[in-house]
């Protein structure tokens, strides 16, 4: 069977191919989700709905709840403080999040990223100008009270 090269090159518990049953199984589940190609009913149904809603290109993603579904095993061996399986763990939690999204979705998170660069930039710009305002209506206030202050004095001065 030929492995994602995701798996391929990673630095896994057991080699391809060995381990124990449960491992094996794990890996398989990890391979077929990176391959796209689920085949337990309850995840092939949520790749139909994805696909439904009109992103044909739906995949999903890659993380412990659909392994353990896909495998049929205990996500015990992949959780915890001391998982049995470490560096499969930790090889599932370090896949790119958005692994499994398609390109429509990637295309439109990367908008709305720079959209949001975009919107913090202008707040930056925003609050300096309202910092820049704050310094004008505290410099005008002093000169209103001493202005004031003069007046009268002036007041007394001629009374």
């Amino acid at each position: 069977m030929m492995h994602h090269p995701l798996l391929i090159s990673a630095d896994l518990d057991f080699p391809l191919g060995s381990g124990p049953a449960v491992y094996r199984d794990l890996v398989d589940a990890v391979d077929a989700l990176l391959r796209g190609e689920p085949d337990h009913r309850d995840l092939l149904g949520k790749l139909d709905e994805m696909r439904a809603d009109g992103d044909e290109d739906a995949r999903l993603p890659v993380n412990i709840e659909n392994i353990v579904i896909q495998s049929g095993r205990d996500r015990k061996a992949l959780v915890g403080k001391t998982p049995r399986y470490p560096k499969l763990a930790r090889f599932i939690r370090d896949i790119r999040p958005t692994h499994g999204v398609s390109q429509n979705t990637s295309a439109l998170i990367e908008r709305l990223q720079e959209e949001a660069r975009e919107w913090k930039q202008r707040e930056r710009v925003l609050r300096s100008k309202l910092a820049e305002k704050d310094l004008q209506l505290a410099s005008a206030r002093r000169e209103a009270l001493d202005s004031a202050a003069e007046a009268k004095r002036w007041r007394t001065k001629k009374g």
